[in-house]
């Protein structure tokens, strides 16, 4: 087969695809069956934020409990509340031996809330100082335990901190 023939083979199936788009190919999901929609998680944890905001509460959501979103009221007196009072309060910062804590605060600008990351003190469950956020009625904080790492683990024993990092020890 000369590249003339294969050149004409090629446009006219390039052509053929364009006109009939995907339709050449079978869809694996008929199209015939009625499609039902399922409720999801998220949609519960937008009507729990908006119910926190309008009742001076937050949402406290503990990843993989058996009752994962709770909602917890703020004081009434307006005294401030922080992350590591909620954390220390709700005893999660004893139950887990590394946790992951996000504060998702509540805006009308976004769908999810503004993300705002929560760091810990190295080796420990404690809030570092800069992160350590006053809550507002209507935000969501997230937690979910850390999986160790057995390299992270066996490096942190041979490192000691040095101008606020960690730096490996030399012999």
């Amino acid at each position: 087969m000369d590249k003339m023939t294969q050149a004409r083979i090629g446009l006219l199936l390039t052509a053929l695809f364009h006109c009939c788009g995907c339709s050449l190919i079978s869809p694996s999901a008929k199209m015939d069956e009625e499609l039902v929609l399922q409720s999801t998680a998220p949609a519960s944890d937008y009507q729990a934020v908006a119910d926190a905001q309008r009742n001076n509460a937050i949402v406290l959501e503990i990843v993989g409990a058996i009752k994962p979103t709770r909602t917890i009221p703020l004081p009434s007196d307006g005294r401030p509340v922080y992350v590591s009072d909620l954390l220390r309060q709700s005893g999660l910062s004893g139950e887990f031996i590394r946790m992951d804590a996000t504060l998702f605060r509540n805006s009308p600008t976004t769908v999810n809330g503004i993300r705002m990351g929560i760091r810990f003190r190295t080796g420990t469950n404690q809030v570092a100082p800069e992160h350590d956020y006053a809550l507002q009625a209507g935000d969501r904080v997230r937690v979910a335990e850390l999986e160790l790492n057995p390299f992270e683990s066996f490096a942190n024993m041979w490192s000691l901190p040095a101008n606020g990092r960690r730096a490996v020890v030399g012999f």
